[in-house]
């Protein structure tokens, strides 16, 4: 994502109209609740979650910014219609076997649960980031969401007051 201006905040969804009117960003906050729902789980099993969209500009969000709803929480859902409903999770994990076959299980299921939402899978990888000499390493699994459900028109955006 080379192509992608690296500065993210409000301002900039601001100054390219990208701020959604409020029942919009209630609509697809409410959206991405649900999606949050699938994944929490690996979250409670203390691997490390974020979330991932682009507008312009890559917005990155972990479960934290996701549960304190903070000007990044903000950023990502009014970002998250612009160019084409999508979304990427990664899930940090240690390597271990067993677990890793467990992950990709109940992902797969978290997939089809999407799939009956209307998102589809469109890519998959796996990073290895290797610790230390007798360490396992930790695992990075990423998954990539398009939406079938298209968002409304870029000329339907509409600058909203945003005060808080």
């Amino acid at each position: 994502m080379k192509h992608l201006k690296k500065f993210e905040s409000l301002r900039m969804l601001k100054d390219w109209n990208l701020i959604l009117s409020d029942s919009d960003f209630k609509k697809y906050a409410d959206m991405f609740d649900e999606i949050v729902d699938i994944f929490v789980d690996y979250y409670d099993l203390g691997y490390d979650i974020k979330f991932a969209t682009a507008y312009g500009t890559q917005v990155t969000m972990s479960y934290d910014d996701y549960v304190d709803r903070n000007e990044k929480y903000q950023e990502f859902i009014h970002g998250l219609p612009a160019k084409g409903l999508f979304f990427s999770i990664y899930i940090k994990m240690p390597y271990e076997f067993d677990n890793f076959v467990n992950i990709l299980n109940d992902v797969n299921g978290s997939s089809k649960r999407l799939e009956n939402m209307e998102w589809n899978i469109t890519s998959f990888k796996i990073n290895g980031e290797p610790v230390g000499k007798y360490q396992n390493p930790f695992i990075t699994i990423n998954y990539n969401f398009e939406s079938n459900v298209k968002p409304r028109k870029s000329s339907d955006w509409q600058v909203a007051d945003f005060g808080n």
